[in-house]
Protein backbone atom coordinates (compact mmCIF):
# COMPACT_ATOMS: atom_id res chain seq x y z
CA UNK A 1 0.00 0.00 0.00
CA UNK A 2 2.61 2.19 0.99
CA UNK A 3 4.60 1.60 -2.37
CA UNK A 4 1.33 2.26 -4.59
CA UNK A 5 1.48 6.27 -2.70
CA UNK A 6 4.44 6.67 -3.50
CA UNK A 7 4.27 5.71 -6.89
CA UNK A 8 1.28 7.88 -7.20
CA UNK A 9 3.16 10.89 -5.89
CA UNK A 10 5.82 10.35 -8.02
CA UNK A 11 3.89 9.94 -10.95
CA UNK A 12 1.47 13.15 -9.88
CA UNK A 13 4.88 15.49 -9.31
CA UNK A 14 6.13 14.55 -12.65
CA UNK A 15 2.87 15.05 -14.76
CA UNK A 16 2.65 18.23 -13.15
CA UNK A 17 6.12 19.07 -13.54
CA UNK A 18 6.23 17.97 -17.41
CA UNK A 19 2.73 19.91 -17.58
CA UNK A 20 4.10 22.75 -16.65
CA UNK A 21 7.40 22.58 -18.62
CA UNK A 22 5.28 22.10 -22.08
CA UNK A 23 2.82 25.26 -20.99
CA UNK A 24 5.08 27.58 -19.69
CA UNK A 25 4.78 29.44 -23.19
CA UNK A 26 1.72 30.21 -22.91
CA UNK A 27 2.19 31.07 -19.13
CA UNK A 28 4.85 33.46 -19.95
CA UNK A 29 2.64 34.87 -22.97
CA UNK A 30 -0.56 35.07 -20.27
CA UNK A 31 1.93 36.83 -17.71
CA UNK A 32 3.25 39.30 -20.24
CA UNK A 33 -0.37 40.49 -20.81
CA UNK A 34 -1.64 40.51 -17.19
CA UNK A 35 1.41 42.01 -15.78
CA UNK A 36 3.53 43.74 -18.70
CA UNK A 37 6.69 41.94 -18.14
CA UNK A 38 8.80 40.62 -21.39
CA UNK A 39 9.34 37.08 -20.58
CA UNK A 40 10.02 34.92 -24.42
CA UNK A 41 9.62 31.55 -24.39
CA UNK A 42 8.78 30.06 -27.87
CA UNK A 43 6.92 26.84 -27.74
CA UNK A 44 8.04 25.45 -31.13
CA UNK A 45 11.78 26.07 -30.82
CA UNK A 46 13.50 22.92 -30.61
CA UNK A 47 15.65 23.41 -28.07
CA UNK A 48 13.03 24.61 -25.86
CA UNK A 49 11.30 20.88 -26.54
CA UNK A 50 14.37 19.00 -26.11
CA UNK A 51 15.20 21.00 -22.75
CA UNK A 52 11.61 20.14 -21.25
CA UNK A 53 12.06 16.47 -22.79
CA UNK A 54 15.34 15.89 -21.15
CA UNK A 55 14.43 17.64 -17.85
CA UNK A 56 11.31 15.27 -17.80
CA UNK A 57 13.71 12.38 -18.29
CA UNK A 58 16.04 13.24 -15.50
CA UNK A 59 13.56 14.01 -13.30
CA UNK A 60 11.56 10.44 -14.18
CA UNK A 61 15.24 8.94 -13.32
CA UNK A 62 15.33 10.78 -9.98
CA UNK A 63 12.07 9.31 -8.96
CA UNK A 64 12.77 5.76 -10.37
CA UNK A 65 15.78 6.12 -8.23
CA UNK A 66 14.04 7.50 -5.12
CA UNK A 67 11.48 4.34 -6.00
CA UNK A 68 14.02 1.72 -6.19
CA UNK A 69 15.79 3.00 -2.46
CA UNK A 70 12.19 3.01 -0.79
CA UNK A 71 11.30 -0.19 -1.79
CA UNK A 72 14.46 -1.72 -1.36
CA UNK A 73 13.95 -0.27 2.31
CA UNK A 74 10.41 -1.65 2.25
CA UNK A 75 11.37 -5.02 0.83
CA UNK A 76 12.00 -7.22 4.25
CA UNK A 77 8.64 -5.62 5.91
CA UNK A 78 6.70 -6.76 2.47
CA UNK A 79 8.39 -9.94 2.55
CA UNK A 80 7.48 -10.61 6.38
CA UNK A 81 3.92 -9.00 5.98
CA UNK A 82 2.99 -11.81 2.96
CA UNK A 83 4.57 -14.42 4.58
CA UNK A 84 2.63 -13.81 7.76
CA UNK A 85 -0.48 -13.56 6.00
CA UNK A 86 0.25 -16.96 4.29
CA UNK A 87 1.00 -18.63 7.72
CA UNK A 88 -2.05 -17.19 9.54
CA UNK A 89 -4.20 -18.23 6.76
CA UNK A 90 -2.48 -21.57 6.60
CA UNK A 91 -3.15 -21.57 10.52
CA UNK A 92 -6.63 -20.86 10.20
CA UNK A 93 -6.94 -23.40 7.61
CA UNK A 94 -5.17 -26.31 9.90
CA UNK A 95 -6.86 -25.43 12.86
CA UNK A 96 -10.20 -25.50 11.31
CA UNK A 97 -9.44 -28.99 9.47
CA UNK A 98 -9.05 -30.32 12.86
CA UNK A 99 -12.34 -28.56 14.59
CA UNK A 100 -13.74 -30.67 11.82
CA UNK A 101 -12.06 -34.01 12.15
CA UNK A 102 -12.77 -33.31 16.55
CA UNK A 103 -16.23 -33.06 15.73
CA UNK A 104 -16.47 -36.03 13.02
CA UNK A 105 -14.78 -38.25 15.81
CA UNK A 106 -17.00 -38.07 18.37
CA UNK A 107 -19.94 -38.27 16.49
CA UNK A 108 -18.35 -41.74 14.78
CA UNK A 109 -18.19 -42.30 18.96
CA UNK A 110 -21.95 -41.35 19.30
CA UNK A 111 -22.75 -43.70 16.06
CA UNK A 112 -21.60 -47.20 17.98
CA UNK A 113 -24.09 -46.17 21.07
CA UNK A 114 -26.94 -45.93 18.77
CA UNK A 115 -29.39 -48.20 18.57
CA UNK A 116 -31.95 -46.72 15.88
CA UNK A 117 -30.84 -47.98 12.57
CA UNK A 118 -32.34 -45.01 11.27
CA UNK A 119 -31.14 -42.58 13.25
CA UNK A 120 -27.56 -43.89 12.90
CA UNK A 121 -27.74 -43.68 8.98
CA UNK A 122 -28.60 -40.42 9.56
CA UNK A 123 -25.59 -39.17 11.66
CA UNK A 124 -23.52 -41.29 9.51
CA UNK A 125 -24.38 -39.55 6.29
CA UNK A 126 -24.10 -36.10 8.45
CA UNK A 127 -20.67 -37.06 9.62
CA UNK A 128 -19.73 -38.48 5.73
CA UNK A 129 -20.68 -34.50 4.58
CA UNK A 130 -18.98 -33.14 7.59
CA UNK A 131 -16.01 -34.57 6.90
CA UNK A 132 -15.85 -36.86 3.55
CA UNK A 133 -12.49 -38.79 4.50
CA UNK A 134 -13.75 -39.78 8.04
CA UNK A 135 -11.73 -43.00 8.99
CA UNK A 136 -14.37 -45.82 8.44
CA UNK A 137 -17.70 -44.01 7.88
CA UNK A 138 -18.41 -45.13 4.43
CA UNK A 139 -17.81 -48.65 5.26
CA UNK A 140 -19.85 -48.58 8.92
CA UNK A 141 -22.58 -46.79 6.60
CA UNK A 142 -22.34 -49.89 4.64
CA UNK A 143 -22.40 -52.69 7.58
CA UNK A 144 -25.57 -50.69 8.71
CA UNK A 145 -26.91 -50.89 5.20
CA UNK A 146 -26.04 -54.71 4.62
CA UNK A 147 -26.72 -55.87 7.99
CA UNK A 148 -29.31 -53.97 9.80
CA UNK A 149 -31.49 -52.75 6.53
CA UNK A 150 -31.00 -55.77 4.41
CA UNK A 151 -30.48 -53.05 1.52
CA UNK A 152 -27.77 -54.16 -0.31
CA UNK A 153 -28.18 -51.61 -3.30
CA UNK A 154 -27.41 -49.11 -0.76
CA UNK A 155 -24.33 -50.82 1.38
CA UNK A 156 -22.57 -51.51 -2.25
CA UNK A 157 -23.15 -48.20 -3.36
CA UNK A 158 -21.27 -46.80 -0.01
CA UNK A 159 -18.39 -49.17 -0.41
CA UNK A 160 -18.05 -48.39 -4.14
CA UNK A 161 -17.69 -44.76 -2.72
CA UNK A 162 -15.20 -45.38 -0.40
CA UNK A 163 -12.88 -47.62 -3.41
CA UNK A 164 -13.47 -43.92 -5.52
CA UNK A 165 -11.73 -41.45 -2.66
CA UNK A 166 -9.63 -44.59 -1.20
CA UNK A 167 -8.60 -46.58 -4.46
CA UNK A 168 -6.17 -49.68 -2.42
CA UNK A 169 -8.56 -50.06 0.65
CA UNK A 170 -9.01 -53.47 0.43
CA UNK A 171 -11.08 -54.01 3.47
CA UNK A 172 -13.67 -52.40 1.15
CA UNK A 173 -12.87 -54.50 -1.81
CA UNK A 174 -13.05 -57.81 0.91
CA UNK A 175 -16.52 -56.56 1.80
CA UNK A 176 -17.86 -56.12 -1.71
CA UNK A 177 -16.74 -59.72 -2.18
CA UNK A 178 -18.85 -60.61 0.25
CA UNK A 179 -21.64 -58.10 -0.10
CA UNK A 180 -21.91 -59.69 -3.88
CA UNK A 181 -21.51 -63.62 -2.36
CA UNK A 182 -24.44 -62.73 -0.61
CA UNK A 183 -26.27 -61.55 -3.55
CA UNK A 184 -25.02 -64.72 -5.68
CA UNK A 185 -23.30 -62.03 -8.09
CA UNK A 186 -20.09 -64.40 -7.81
CA UNK A 187 -18.36 -62.38 -10.93
CA UNK A 188 -18.24 -59.38 -9.34
CA UNK A 189 -17.13 -60.93 -6.33
CA UNK A 190 -13.86 -62.58 -8.33
CA UNK A 191 -13.46 -59.32 -9.75
CA UNK A 192 -12.97 -57.31 -6.70
CA UNK A 193 -11.24 -60.39 -5.18
CA UNK A 194 -8.53 -60.37 -7.60
CA UNK A 195 -7.95 -56.57 -7.26
CA UNK A 196 -7.13 -57.06 -3.89
CA UNK A 197 -4.97 -59.62 -4.80
CA UNK A 198 -3.48 -57.63 -6.75
CA UNK A 199 -2.82 -55.54 -3.66
CA UNK A 200 -1.64 -57.49 -1.29
CA UNK A 201 -1.51 -61.53 -2.43
CA UNK A 202 -1.58 -62.26 1.64
CA UNK A 203 -4.97 -61.52 1.30
CA UNK A 204 -6.13 -64.57 -0.26
CA UNK A 205 -5.91 -66.16 3.43
CA UNK A 206 -8.17 -63.91 5.11
CA UNK A 207 -10.57 -64.70 2.38
CA UNK A 208 -10.35 -68.11 2.45
CA UNK A 209 -11.07 -67.71 6.37
CA UNK A 210 -13.64 -65.27 5.83
CA UNK A 211 -16.62 -66.85 7.78
CA UNK A 212 -19.51 -64.62 5.42
CA UNK A 213 -18.37 -66.62 2.14
CA UNK A 214 -19.64 -68.94 -0.01
CA UNK A 215 -17.66 -72.48 0.09
CA UNK A 216 -17.67 -72.58 -4.00
CA UNK A 217 -17.06 -68.87 -3.80
CA UNK A 218 -13.72 -69.57 -1.66
CA UNK A 219 -12.88 -72.93 -4.33
CA UNK A 220 -12.42 -69.93 -6.99
CA UNK A 221 -10.81 -67.73 -5.00
CA UNK A 222 -8.32 -70.29 -3.49
CA UNK A 223 -7.49 -71.02 -7.66
CA UNK A 224 -6.17 -67.11 -8.32
CA UNK A 225 -3.05 -66.32 -8.84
Amino acid sequence: MKSNYVIKCMLFIFIFLLIVGLFSPFIAEYLNNAMGTDISINSFDSNYLLTVISAASALAGVFFVIYGWYTIRELPNTIEKTINEKLDKEIKKYNERIDILLEASQKMNTVYNIKDVDQKINLLNDIIELCPDMYNARITLGYTYWYEKKNYESAEQCFESELMSNPNNINAMCDLVALYDEMDESRNSIKYAKQALDIDKNIKNYLLNDSRLKEDLKQKIEELN
